[in-house]
């Protein structure tokens, strides 16, 4: 299956300068201020899938993204409202893993 993988704000920043994908799991340092945190628990609807992924407590998103299988729409991508998240929506009922990028506040 051809993946595919898209971020905004600094985990755009960082895939489009050194042409890296981020890590799916936390990579921060015990005193590091970023981590990035992963989900791919989805809510399909009956139209569309939702996956959400929430920042630890005491941390605002900064940036997020997400990766995909080939043939699928994205509709969504982008932080919640109160940025205690990042958020994306897919045509259909297809897999999709959201990346959120977090810093404490």
């Amino acid at each position: 299956m051809k993946l595919s993988a898209k971020f905004a704000g600094a985990a755009g920043a960082v895939a489009l300068l050194t042409g890296v994908a981020l890590a799916a799991q936390p990579v921060a340092a015990a005193d590091d201020p970023y981590t990035i945190e992963t989900s791919s628990t989805a809510k399909y609807d009956g139209i569309y899938t939702v996956v959400e992924v929430d920042c630890p407590a005491g941390s605002k998103v900064t940036g997020g993204g997400y990766e995909l299988g080939s043939g699928t729409e994205v509709l969504s991508n982008r932080p919640t409202s109160g940025r205690g998240a990042w958020t994306v929506g897919v045509s259909g009922k297809n897999p999709v893993t959201a990346y959120a990028i977090c810093t404490r506040v």
